[in-house]
């Protein structure tokens, strides 16, 4: 997900900017990295791409402003009771629960 979220903002960040700001006539934007999703759907991967399109329609729709940080944390391999436990490897692909309301 964060490989077709990054191509898709990369490819097309530069032209949204331009063709929004300056209102210059420009082609459709392109959707290349998705075209594989046609040969192989999947419930999940549509799901995926709703979260992605959610996600560009709140930035664009309200531009945020100031800055972002990130800090990347790294869960124990084994579980203790004083840290907090991590999911098993199939609790994603298992879970029900979705990302976005739609």
């Amino acid at each position: 997900m964060q490989f077709v979220c990054r191509s898709m903002f990369v490819e097309n960040l530069r032209r949204l900017y331009h063709g929004f700001l300056s209102n210059r006539k420009q082609g459709p934007l392109s959707f290349r990295v998705f075209k594989g999703l046609y040969d192989s759907y999947s419930e999940t991967l549509e799901n995926k791409i709703k979260c992605i399109i959610h996600y560009f329609e709140r930035i664009f729709s309200s531009m945020p402003v100031g800055f972002v940080s990130f800090e990347r944390k790294v869960l124990p391999l084994e579980s203790s009771s004083l840290q907090v436990p991590y999911p098993k490897a199939d609790f994603w692909s298992k879970s029900v629960v979705s990302l976005c309301h739609f």
